[in-house]
């Protein structure tokens, strides 16, 4: 009876979460989807599932674009989409937002008499309209600056034990115009505002070199923590004796009223090291830092304590030499165990096959779960195939380098919808024709078993430990003062297209089966309707049982003793193992 429940209960969570799942095309005729990010919205009454989707479209040779808002409905309906502009600005640009109750507010960079100036908007998430906006001269007017991240915070910025609603913008100020690494200043920042946009106080991050140009400075994201907000991005880390210079790692926490905490920035590899993301485990005070590292091509993880204090037990880097460039933008909670962290990033360059048909695709999404206290990975992770080619060479390209220097957007979040099912919401790129120029955005909604509806493949990177260096990056107050100005609203024409594939369309079908339930009692069953051979050993590789599964798609267990086993399926051409335990 227990195995039959557990069998209707996989069934059921099937067919529903199936339901809920979506991969959705938006486009708009011979424009670019460019700097996409996506937040839910989280007021209550009524309850509201809906989410926010941001960003910039570009014209084919990517001189101008037209900032993009739009909100869509939990099944991936867009409700509305219109576009932003300032009427005497050549070039308004939003990189992040975030939501509050039922306001929108967006960060970015605007052109004011030829210097950029990081901005501050607010929105209505109702129906997108405009309600008021700042830009802001960090240091002077002179200066261009550029805001990347925005968080909302309630904490207190001024000491007086009052909580102080209002945002966090995160970003970078210097001499140049463009990104530029070789400025001869890029200075990253952290700017406090209010909740009606005036600013608190701004704190800026600074390393220096003194052996060569290269200048990495740059803040990324805040993270905010039980007494403070940990900060990532990067810093400028000098090797004196070797005269070099390269991208280190910004591990920094301030305080509510910005005064530096510790600083534990380091250097691990041989070029561009970059924190993305954090999470900050309350369970345990711990923070959880998402980075990326250009000599590995890949993502890791680097575990402090709140007090600064490095754990490297459980800080880790991936790594796969067969399949590289797989970069994290986002750390989250997982909905499958409360033990675990979920990272969302982009594979810089994938091939793939569809029968006779060959595809390549810059920009796919993946998803990838791992265990904090362990760092191992809870599998199966996938990566969602999706042709598309990156536009050509701009300021925030994610492949204009070998990995992003600066920019990762806010790509992906979890939420739980009207029906009550756990969903992870993620944001890509179709390519739909490189003739006349168009990259769509494209929309995902995957249940926790992280298969989506249409082409995927499975990821299973190797975990190695850190070796790292002290890369000290300092931090202190600056002046800012803050500008109101204008923007227009327009409602904008745009295209949508479902993928209705039910099944992904690898070569390997055993990759799509699941087996369940695990631990298990009596009996094993198997998902899909693939035949196959299997071979049950115990952990000394000696064989327990064999033979071949059909119709009857079950391993009976209940005469093995409790402990761990291995389950190996194979179909003549591919084989697949899963771990069992008997209880």
């Amino acid at each position: 009876m227990k195995t039959k429940l557990h069998l209707l209960l996989f069934l059921a969570i099937i067919s529903g979460s199936a339901w809920g799942q979506f991969q959705r095309n938006v486009a708009v005729g011979g424009m670019h989807y460019h700097d996409v990010c996506i937040e839910p919205l989280s007021y209550n009454t009524p309850p509201v599932t809906d989410f926010i989707v941001a960003g910039n479209l570009f014209d084919p040779a990517l001189q101008t674009e037209r900032t993009f808002i739009k909100k869509v409905d939990e099944n991936g309906i867009v409700i509305w989409n219109n576009t932003y502009q300032e009427a005497t600005s050549p070039h308004l640009r939003i990189l992040d937002i975030v939501n509050f109750v039922d306001l929108t507010f967006a960060t970015g960079y605007i052109d004011i008499a030829g210097k950029r100036k990081v901005f501050l908007a607010e929105f209505s998430a109702v129906n997108g309209s405009f309600i008021q906006a700042q830009y802001y001269d960090i240091v002077g007017s002179s200066t261009n600056s550029t805001g990347v991240h925005i968080s909302y915070t309630d904490s207190d910025a001024d000491g007086d034990s009052t909580p102080d609603p209002g945002f966090i913008i995160t970003g970078y100020w210097g001499q140049c115009y463009n990104v530029d690494i070789n400025c001869p200043l890029n200075i990253g920042f952290v700017l406090r505002t209010d909740f009606a946009l005036n600013v608190l106080w701004t704190v800026e991050t600074d390393a220096i070199n003194s052996v060569n140009t290269l200048d990495y400075d740059f803040v990324n994201n805040v993270t905010e923590t039980s007494d403070g907000l940990f900060i990532t991005g990067s810093g400028t880390w000098q090797d004196v004796p070797n005269n070099n210079a390269q991208q280190a790692v910004l591990a920094q926490k301030l305080d509510f009223q910005g005064n530096m905490m510790w600083d534990n920035s380091y250097v691990a590899g041989n070029s561009n090291d970059v924190s993305v993301d954090a999470y900050y485990d309350v369970a345990t005070d711990k923070i959880y830092m998402l980075s990326n590292y250009s000599f590995s091509h890949y993502f890791g993880i680097t575990v402090f304590d709140n007090n600064g204090t490095y754990d490297s037990a459980r800080t880790w880097r991936a790594d796969d030499p067969n399949n590289l460039n797989m970069y994290g933008f986002t750390l989250m909670p997982s909905f499958n165990n409360p033990n675990n962290l979920i990272i969302s990033g982009y594979d810089r360059d994938e091939n793939w096959n569809v029968g006779s048909n060959n595809f390549y695709g810059e920009s796919n999404v993946f998803v990838y779960e791992f265990d904090k206290n362990t760092g191992g990975p809870v599998l199966p992770n996938y990566q969602y195939l999706v042709p598309n080619v990156e536009p050509g060479t701009e300021d925030y390209n994610f492949w204009d380098f070998q990995m992003p220097i600066m920019y990762y957007p806010d790509m992906s979040f979890l939420k739980t919808d009207n029906n009550n099912n756990d969903h992870y919401y993620f944001a890509g790129y179709r390519i739909a024709d490189p003739a006349v120029g168009e990259v769509n955005v494209e929309l995902f909604k995957v249940d926790p078993t992280k298969r989506n509806t249409c082409d995927s493949k499975l990821i299973d990177p190797n975990h190695l430990p850190l070796v790292k260096q002290n890369a000290p990056v300092m931090s202190g107050h600056v002046s800012t003062t803050g500008n109101a100005f204008n923007i227009s609203v327009t409602a904008m024409p745009y295209t949508e297209d479902f993928c209705t594939r039910q099944l992904a369309v690898e070569e390997n079908t055993l990759e799509k089966i699941q087996m369940y339930p695990n631990p298990s009692h009596e009996k094993v069953f198997f998902s899909g309707e693939e035949p196959f051979d299997f071979n049950l050993t115990d952990v000394s590789g000696k064989t327990i049982v064999k033979g071949s599964l059909n119709n009857q798609r079950q391993i009976e267990v209940s005469n093995l003793a409790a402990g761990l086993y291995f389950v190996e399926i194979f179909n003549g051409q591919n084989k697949r193992s899963f771990k069992l335990i008997k209880e």
